[in-house]
């Protein structure tokens, strides 16, 4: 990964970006501070804690490049030294 703010998966995928994130890149996250409840809630959206489960993986996901999880409509990864940037633009 470089630098710059990734766009992992776009809005389009609406209440399914949460699933989508575990199903396409979860294996590339150290997901080690999430509870492994929380990554099986995120595999059916209907499970009643999916939402709960959500923030719990983007409060807690990393990338060993120094990358988290942002969800502005759209999912992304922005690395750490340019969150804020990223939240000003």
């Amino acid at each position: 990964m470089n630098k710059k703010p990734i766009l992992l998966v776009t809005d389009a995928s609406g209440v399914y970006i949460p699933q989508r994130f575990i199903e396409e890149y979860a294996s590339e996250w150290n997901l080690d501070n999430v509870a492994k409840e929380s990554i099986e809630a995120l595999k059916n959206v209907d499970d009643e804690f999916y939402w709960e489960a959500w923030i719990d993986v983007e409060q807690n996901a990393t990338h060993e490049d120094g990358y988290v999880l942002i969800q502005d409509g759209d999912l992304w990864a922005v690395h750490v030294d340019d969150v804020e940037a990223f939240g000003n633009r």
